[in-house]
């Protein structure tokens, strides 16, 4: 699928890129063109408005020496022929020399091809020449123009447009890829974060599915037990259940998040109030489990955001924190601020993180220890939902592990002072 988005970014761009340049190249050519009829226009009539004296005849190299060049317009060639009707006579002008009968046939079939109107003007295809006619009160003047000169222009700008556009379309077909690769690598990110999340998901409810199946099954197989000899089976069906629904919960949550479709009120509250409700009930569950716990919360930290989603931020990092602790582990929760900035920091004594995993901690489904992490229930979600709060709260969570000092989640956010 990512191959065929690329192909299709790719002849997007190209496509439109390919519009572009042949449409500034045509409107480029056609006024080139247009440039250059005029010249070819003004290099008649200034060929036809010259004294015969102005011709330079080492200029007059073809057409049996009719052909002439003035500065102004030096790449074109002209001729001008003089049409006495009165005295029925074709004078070249600026040819003193008598023209034999052949080229006087050859003039007089340009004049006739020509329409006696002023200020007409035209091409003789067959000659190849451009015309302009001139009337006078005794007949007309014609100026030509061999178009040679023009074709030329106008064959080399063709060629040069369409190197142009190949070295163009090239250069960007080679750009195109490299932002293609560019645009769709969140895409393609995405995309394998789907497909590995789908792979997750399979795998982490075929467990607890395959457990629940089985318990039924014995709880089918022995109908004729009471209630409290199929308490074991049922219990394990439930707890089975209960961590599925903990999963899709999770999930849901994450999904929501994600594609923007969850709603939190983003408001001022006290986050040193927040964090003592956290703490407090993690004493008991610390001296429950043998782990010392110890708390320093600055009083009257304020910052804006969604207070739950904040409190969901705290109870993950201490959950974490007390069942990794260790046997006679400690677990430390410190809260304070430094000017604008508030830090928040749970660290543990438990065995440390290795730190080419630190990278990946963040991610979905991503356990340290796999079997210690399936032991104590998790699912590798929790800090991936940790991170997403924190993201959207313009905060930044980190994550430190020694062996001096153990492991160290902090998160920072902007504090808000009440004015």
């Amino acid at each position: 699928m990512i191959r065929k988005l690329k192909i299709k970014f790719v002849l997007i761009i190209m496509l439109l890129l390919t519009i572009v340049l042949t449409t500034l190249l045509a409107a480029l050519f056609m006024y080139q063109k247009n440039q250059i009829y005029v010249n070819s226009v003004n290099a008649m009539k200034e060929a036809m408005a010259i004294q015969t004296t102005d011709v330079h005849s080492s200029l007059l190299i073809e057409l049996f020496g009719l052909y002439s060049r003035s500065s102004r317009y030096p790449y074109f060639n002209t001729f001008v022929l003089e049409v006495d009707q009165v005295n029925n006579t074709i004078t070249a002008i600026g040819y003193e020399e008598e023209l034999d009968d052949e080229k006087k046939e050859y003039l007089l079939s340009l004049v006739r091809s020509v329409p006696a109107v002023n200020n007409a003007e035209g091409i003789l295809p067959t000659q190849n020449l451009r015309y302009y006619v001139n009337t006078t009160s005794r007949g007309m003047k014609i100026a030509f123009l061999d178009k040679e000169y023009e074709d030329a222009s106008l064959r080399d700008m063709l060629k040069n447009s369409l190197w142009i556009i190949s070295l163009s379309l090239l250069g960007f077909l080679v750009i195109s890829l490299i932002m293609t690769k560019i645009a769709t690598a969140p895409v393609e990110k995405s995309w394998k974060q789907q497909k590995q999340l789908v792979a997750d998901m399979s795998h982490e409810l075929k467990t607890p599915l395959t457990v629940i199946s089985a318990n039924a099954d014995i709880v089918l197989a022995n109908r004729d037990s009471t209630v409290s000899e199929q308490e074991k089976w049922l219990n394990y069906i439930k707890q089975e259940t209960e961590r599925m629904t903990k999963l899709i919960n999770e999930m849901l949550y994450l999904a929501k998040h994600d594609d923007g479709r969850a709603e939190e009120e983003m408001l001022p509250f006290d986050l040193s109030e927040a964090a003592e409700s956290c703490t407090l009930p993690f004493e008991s569950v610390c001296f429950e489990n043998g782990v010392q716990f110890y708390t320093e919360i600055q009083p009257d930290i304020g910052i804006v955001g969604s207070p739950s989603a904040i409190k969901q931020v705290m109870m993950i990092l201490l959950d974490n924190a007390v069942k990794y602790a260790g046997e006679n582990g400690f677990v430390r929760f410190l809260l304070h601020a430094d000017g604008d900035r508030v830090t928040l920091s749970v660290n543990n004594t438990g065995e440390r993180i290795p730190p080419e995993l630190i990278p990946h901690i963040f991610e979905r489904f991503y356990r340290v220890d796999e079997s210690r992490a399936r032991d104590k229930g998790g699912y590798g979600l929790g800090l991936s939902i940790a991170k997403s709060i924190v993201d959207r709260h313009g905060g930044r969570i980190t994550v430190k592990s020694d062996e001096e000092t153990g492991n160290t989640f902090t998160c920072t956010f902007k504090r808000h002072r009440n004015t």
